[in-house]
């Protein structure tokens, strides 16, 4: 196979986390890392027969973690996390990996913040940072990006 021509860098990766209201925030200008992790429970068992283990699967799942720097603007990550935190219940988180062009692919799903780390370090010239982890609450979409 030849080397791939299409690969993309996160450069202009948009993420979006919805604001109390349920508005979309992005928080691109003052984040750097998203990772979403996917799951399915895979379950085995032996027997005294065979030489290969009985493998089964079941149920999905998807946590996202965030990581952004600590701002003083309204509508950034610190502020929008901070809310989520106060206020609990889900959100959205959008990740667009290759920005908001038509037909890239974006992941979208509702999520419960379940971790919400500050980091202040005085030995640490660089932003603070803040450390967001989320679990999803049903299906992470894997769309386009449409017209």
């Amino acid at each position: 196979m030849a080397q791939t021509t299409t690969a993309l860098s996160a450069c202009d990766a948009v993420i979006e986390v919805d604001n109390d209201a349920g508005t979309p925030v992005d928080i691109s200008g003052s984040s750097n890392n998203a990772s979403l992790s996917m799951t399915r429970d895979v379950g085995e068992a032996t027997t005294f027969d065979g030489d290969y283990k009985i493998r089964t699967e079941c149920k999905r799942d998807a946590s996202m973690s965030l990581k952004a720097f600590w701002t003083t603007a309204a509508a950034e990550a610190r502020a929008t996390l901070e809310e989520w935190f106060d206020t609990g219940g889900k959100r959205t988180i959008t990740v667009y990996p290759g920005g908001k062009v038509i037909g890239r692919r974006y992941y979208t799903g509702e999520f419960f913040l379940s971790g919400f780390d500050i980091a202040i370090d005085a030995g640490e010239a660089g932003p603070m940072s803040l450390d967001l982890e989320a679990v999803s609450s049903g299906a992470v979409g894997f769309l386009n990006v449409g017209s």
